[in-house]
């Protein structure tokens, strides 16, 4: 019996380890850009709150572990008629960009949305670009997380 509670605790130690190099972000740390209004806060992160105009926002990180081999970002993209957008760009402390690349949505859902891309295991600093679609009667669009591994 004892060996199966070391069974246990040796895989929930492996579990815990593989999930300790990637570092998790909330929605609630991007800013909206300037010039563009509709932003707002709550638990599941930034989203639009204009009904006429997408919300333009900027997210930054700095992965902990240092080479950065992937990036999600989780969304809520309820627009029927335009698509939740974002551009990953890794880039140095110059800001010079070491690798970029768009994601979209395609069409809407009313839950959760993983938008992701792999990254050749460079350094640097994380930027994300997003613009959200315009509330619409089937509801909010948002930047809810975003994950560095």
């Amino acid at each position: 019996m004892k060996t199966s509670g070391f069974i246990f605790i040796g895989l929930m130690t492996a579990l815990l380890a593989s999930n300790a190099s990637a570092d998790v972000y909330s929605g609630t740390l991007c800013n909206a850009n300037g010039g563009t209004t509709g932003s707002a806060y709550d638990q599941f992160g930034i989203h639009n709150n204009s009904t006429a105009t997408p919300l333009s926002v900027s997210c930054g990180a700095v992965a902990s572990a240092g080479a950065i081999s992937s990036v999600s970002i989780t969304v809520y993209d309820r627009s029927t008629t335009d698509d939740v957008r974002c551009n990953v760009s890794i880039v140095n402390t110059e800001g010079s960009a070491l690798f970029s690349v768009g994601l979209v949505t395609i069409g809407s859902a009313n839950g959760p949305l993983v938008l992701s891309t792999g990254v050749p295991n460079i350094g640097g600093t994380v930027v994300l670009n997003c613009s959200l679609p315009a509330n619409t009667a089937f509801g909010t669009s948002y930047v809810t997380t975003y994950t560095i591994r």
